[in-house]
């Protein structure tokens, strides 16, 4: 996998919310959707991944460790 490959897009909605649409090409194939809000016990390692996220603002994923 290429470093500056990307997995899919998060978005930061208003409310805090983030939301990423993620897909997976390899051996098996598939798209996901996961939503994390500021109370789920991985949203601050999720948005840490994410860098400088703004509300409203959708940036790119790159693939988790």
């Amino acid at each position: 996998m290429k470093t500056n490959e990307t997995i899919g897009v998060a978005t930061l909605m208003n409310d805090g919310t983030l939301v990423l649409e993620l897909r997976a090409e390899g051996p098996a194939t598939g798209d996901a959707r996961f939503t994390y809000a500021p109370t789920d016990p991985h949203y601050a390692q999720v948005k840490r991944h994410l860098g400088d996220v703004k509300p409203g603002e959708t940036v790119a994923v790159k693939p988790f460790s």
